[in-house]
């Protein structure tokens, strides 16, 4: 759960770079300087570019791996391939039906408030995380194992049951 709340944090950060770089990129020319990183390239967009999308790929990759741990713990052994194409569906689905509005908010507003603005909507997966990390802390507190799917898994492991 650590990891998949530093992940969910990092995501929704990251979008703050890209909100950074069509603002002027203030913050990440001093994170430049300040790292020496000018020297990757004549073109000080570039460096930019490069700051921006490294940290979003850096962000992405933790927190896919995060969420694809998490997954796979919640999926009951038997089914875990339907249910994680499911449930990793499902997650993709919310964002794919919001894109058109995202579009549309661009072009009213402008890219650097979009950007701050799903940094704000990332707030709410933090928030996920959290709820669900203190529900797993107070049934493991509870004395209760994994849920009703992993305990059944459990039984039929410990009968020999392979059906």
């Amino acid at each position: 759960m650590p990891t998949l709340l530093i992940g969910a944090i990092v995501a929704a950060a990251s979008n703050l770079l890209y909100a950074d770089l069509a603002s002027g990129a203030v913050y990440i020319d001093s994170f430049a300087r300040t790292f020496g990183l000018e020297a990757f390239g004549h073109d000080l967009r570039m460096v930019r570019l490069l700051i921006a999308i490294s940290g979003e790929n850096i962000a992405g990759g933790l927190a896919g791996a995060a969420f694809v741990a998490y997954l796979s713990s919640i999926t009951s052994r038997e089914f875990s391939a339907v249910q994680y194409a499911l449930l990793s569906s499902l997650t993709f689905l919310v964002g794919s039906l919001g894109r058109a509005a995202i579009g549309e908010a661009i072009e009213q507003i402008g890219y650097a408030p979009v950007f701050r603005m799903t940094a704000m909507i990332g707030l709410v997966a933090v928030g996920f995380v959290m709820l669900e990390w203190i529900r797993t802390a107070m049934r493991d507190r509870n004395g209760k194992t994994g849920g009703d799917v992993l305990a059944a898994d459990q039984v039929r492991a410990e009968q020999g049951d392979t059906a």
